[in-house]
């Protein structure tokens, strides 16, 4: 089954990653100390020497990929936190804190998430007039205030974890740059409980 991935870093990274896991977890052993492999056939007699080489494999890889997506990651990241402005959990802190209606004629929207660390502001619009349009956003408004809020430390983990799980699950960049790191220290951790068992 070919792995489509335009991205050749991550998919040589998981692909290696999910070799070793397949291996470890499926009990993988060589018959007779050796491995033949058919489709041009080579035999190795010394497996020390393959199994170095499958590491540093693998270790490049992960090296490589760490490059290239480490600041890519974290920017994706930002970028869809912030995108998350009509999140239910941050919403309810909003609505408590301003005692006015989301999305209404004299209610607020929700115009920017500050995600930093230790502390993340959400600024508000305070509007008057408006409707909901098509997409269920609020058009034709007038904004007539706006306020930030900083969310206080009782609440922060809470807003954080809903809009971090949205994330996880509405958008691309967990998948696409957590997933393959995940992969390769399970990959590490199995392989580092093989040599324990030796």
């Amino acid at each position: 089954m070919p792995i489509a991935d335009n991205n050749p870093e991550r998919r040589n990274l998981m692909v290696t990653s999910l070799a070793f896991i397949i291996y470890f977890l499926g009990d993988g052993h060589f018959e007779n100390g050796n491995v033949k492999i058919q489709a041009i056939n080579i035999t190795f007699d010394n497996l020390y020497v393959l199994t170095i080489s499958s590491w540093v494999l693998l270790l490049w890889f992960y090296w490589r990929y760490s490059q290239k997506h480490k600041h890519v990651f974290l920017g994706q990241i930002q970028t869809e936190v912030k995108a998350e402005k009509s999140n239910p959990i941050l919403i309810a802190y909003l609505k408590k804190k301003t005692k006015k209606p989301y999305l209404d004629e004299k209610g607020f929207l929700v115009s920017k998430i500050t995600p930093s660390k230790g502390k993340w502001s959400a600024q508000i619009a305070m509007v008057d007039g408006g409707k909901r349009g098509e997409n269920k956003q609020w058009i034709e408004y007038r904004a007539i205030d706006s306020s930030t809020f900083n969310i206080n430390w009782a609440w922060l983990g809470i807003v954080k974890l809903s809009i971090l799980i949205a994330t996880f699950y509405k958008q691309p960049a967990f998948g696409s740059y957590f997933i393959p790191p995940v992969l390769f220290y399970i990959a590490c951790i199995l392989g580092l409980v093989e040599l324990i068992k030796c």
